[in-house]
């Protein structure tokens, strides 16, 4: 009776899965069982609260021998929280967990419109995506293994198949690139594994480039990249259309510790001076950053770049990391065998499982498609 009662209430909670929400220590409460009442989803920050009447069973029950983290594994959700609602009433908070651990990338996934970049999978399955014409710089935080440097290949490849030429900057050695990237087309893809290679492209090319097309963009009177290529496209202008060019910096921490040899640290703090520039002054002529570091705090990165960045994801963290790379706690949240889920910042923030691919794999078919077009 009492089911039927509550039926409407019940939503997407199932008897079965109500049965599974029981304490398995039946000396103190005979095996209770919790009625739900009510739930709701807050999509903003990927969980659900579930109200119900706790039939028996009480808060220090899910506190004692671990049996908030059982929960989690028998009912398959990932208990954030049990709190007292009312007298004879519990209220259960748990994370959102209709994403896929595993999401394969393919390359009929990218979104061609200018200039539109893919991130993954949100909690409702809608495929999420951002827009460099409004980010202009964006960062990528998370603890190590968390899925950060997947995420930013990811970019950087949808990016170069989008027509943008892409500075990959890895000051690891290049280990995490030599799975076909530098037999990309060189025209369009360079990786940097050393700061002087790096520091040569800011001073020269970038600063050559900025005159260019300021002088152009001038001439024709257009506000950006955007217009000016739709004009080109529309045959208002007799120019070529203007490349976008990605700078990616994995791992920018390398960037940002200071040197005890003077000329090793005058070379990086031009180039501190520079990733400041293209953050702050050359998202109009398509110049735009990405980068990849653990902690992006201020004393990692400057606040030119963290201002800049208006999209920030991070993974696997914990509260501290989480409030610094996103400006709230629902990185924190992430389990740690969720390798390439991330949430966002900003007022409406969300979670998002970023696509795991093979190197080799997708670039030998990039490779062989660019030698069969020669």
């Amino acid at each position: 009776i009492l089911t039927i009662f509550l039926k409407p209430y019940l939503l997407q909670i199932k008897a079965e899965q109500c049965r599974e929400l029981c304490i398995t220590d039946n000396k103190r409460n005979n095996g209770n069982t919790i009625i739900p009442i009510s739930e709701r989803k807050n999509y903003k920050n990927g969980t659900t609260t579930l109200k119900c009447f706790s039939n028996g069973i009480i808060v220090q029950d899910f506190e004692e021998n671990d049996n908030l983290e059982k929960l989690s594994m028998k009912w398959n959700k990932y208990i954030l929280d049990v709190s007292n609602y009312k007298k004879d009433k519990l209220k259960i908070t748990y994370r959102n967990d209709k994403i896929k651990n595993v999401i394969e990338w393919d390359n009929s996934l990218i979104d061609y419109k200018d200039f539109v970049i893919v991130l993954g999978k949100d909690d409702t399955g809608n495929i999420r995506k951002f827009d460099f014409n409004m980010t202009p710089s964006m960062i990528i935080a998370s603890a190590s293994g968390g899925g950060k440097t997947t995420l930013f290949k990811n970019i950087m490849l949808q990016s170069y198949l989008k027509g943008a030429k892409i500075i990959i900057c890895d000051f690891k050695g290049g280990l995490d690139f030599n799975k076909g990237w530098t037999k990309l087309n060189k025209n369009k893809c360079k990786v940097m594994t050393d700061f002087n290679s790096l520091w040569g492209y800011i001073a020269y090319d970038i600063a050559d480039i900025f005159k260019e097309r300021t002088a152009l963009l001038n001439k024709y009177e257009c506000e950006d990249i955007k217009e000016f290529n739709l004009k080109v496209d529309n045959k208002e202008i007799d120019e070529p259309r203007l490349e976008r060019i990605i700078v990616g910096i994995d791992e920018a921490s390398e960037i940002y510790l200071k040197s005890k040899d003077k000329e090793k640290e005058k070379m990086l703090e031009d180039i501190r001076k520079g990733i400041d520039e293209i953050a702050h002054l050359y998202r109009a002529i398509g110049i735009h950053l990405v980068i990849s570091t653990q902690v992006p705090s201020s004393q990692v990165l400057t606040e030119q770049v963290r201002h800049n960045a208006t999209m920030k994801v991070c993974g696997r963290a914990d509260k501290i990391l989480s409030q610094i790379a996103i400006e709230n706690e629902n990185a924190s949240t992430i389990k740690p065998n969720e390798r390439g889920r991330f949430a966002t910042g900003g007022k409406d923030s969300y979670f998002f499982q970023g696509y795991i691919f093979n190197d080799k794999k997708v670039l030998e078919e990039i490779i062989e498609k660019e030698k069969n077009n020669k």
